[in-house]
């Protein structure tokens, strides 16, 4: 679905629900939020959408297990368009239920391997689809939905989102709806794993390493299985640095045959700072491996 198209389905999801609220104001009735909150230890104080529990072992075939999709230290927010994946050779998506944290609402999109409500192009075999629209605002930490599974055969795989971050710019799937039904971008998104995922290491490298202001270096990341077998890791990696610049091509999209792959960014820095601008690499994972994280600096200079 294109992105103009789902914005404007977001718009007039959110307009339903406001008007919706007004009616139930008038009537009397008071909505109220849950209470089932839910703590994430690596999430370090900052918000994220995550996969919980963070892993599970393999299940005996046609047996059903859970994951729920929650958020942890959120601002105010209203609602969400949330994709999530998983190997349906391995894991199939069966059900989706709503959680209680968010106050009642319209739950415009509930589809399951491509079959329900409002499916649209980037749904599929394994894709676990859900849009709501609160008649209020929720903020904090709780569960969204909770996706049911029927496990079918191992090794295993990962529940993962699309994106490493919400973002509304080269194709971010995922959002997380403001109080205006604008995409709170930049949230992290922390996938969770099924039975066997191949893990991962990260390499770094930014040429040149000394930059002057304004002047572009190109960041190289190097993802390998580290497996007994390892197969080529596929997917995204997100880019960020602590210092003002900005990156071309973030995310990139690993490229190769076999372990390792890799794929590349720029980054121009626009103020020296510290003179140092600390970058940090993120691959997303895909569903046979899971993610990991390499940072690097580079010296940034006056522009002569």
């Amino acid at each position: 679905m294109a992105r103009s198209s789902m914005r404007g389905h977001s718009e007039w999801r959110l307009c339903s629900s406001r008007f919706l609220l007004i009616l139930l104001a008038l009537s009397g009735l008071a909505i109220a939020l849950g209470d089932r909150p839910i703590l994430l230890a690596h999430a370090s104080g900052g918000p994220a959408l995550y996969i919980s529990p963070a892993s599970r072992p393999l299940a005996t075939a046609n047996s059903y297990l859970s994951f729920d999709v929650a958020v942890v230290n959120m601002p105010t927010f209203s609602g969400w368009n949330v994709y999530v994946r998983s190997n349906i050779n391995v894991l199939a998506p069966e059900k989706i239920t709503l959680g209680t944290f968010m106050p009642s609402g319209f739950e415009s999109i509930n589809c399951l391997n491509n079959t329900g409500t409002l499916c649209d192009a980037n749904d599929g075999p394994g894709v676990a689809h859900d849009s709501f629209s609160s008649f209020g605002f929720a903020a904090g930490s709780g569960t969204l939905f909770t996706i049911t599974y029927k496990a079918i055969a191992p090794p295993g795989t990962s529940i993962l989102f699309p994106d490493g971050v919400t973002r509304s710019d080269r194709g971010g799937l995922n959002e997380l709806f403001d109080t205006s039904g604008n995409n709170i971008t930049g949230i992290p998104e922390v996938n969770g794993a099924y039975g066997v995922v191949a893990a991962t290491s990260s390499s770094l490298n930014c040429a040149p390493s000394s930059v002057a202001v304004d002047s572009a270096t190109t960041c190289t990341i190097m993802v390998t299985d580290t497996s007994l077998t390892p197969t080529a890791p596929t997917g995204t990696a997100d880019f960020n640095s602590t210092g003002t610049g900005s990156f071309t091509s973030s995310p990139c999209t690993l490229t190769g045959s076999s372990s390792p792959t890799s794929c590349q960014v720029t980054y121009t820095p626009t103020v020296v700072g510290t003179g140092t601008h600390t970058i940090n690499a993120t691959y997303n994972g895909d569903l046979t491996h899971i993610g990991s994280t390499k940072t690097t600096t580079v010296t940034v200079t006056k522009a002569t």
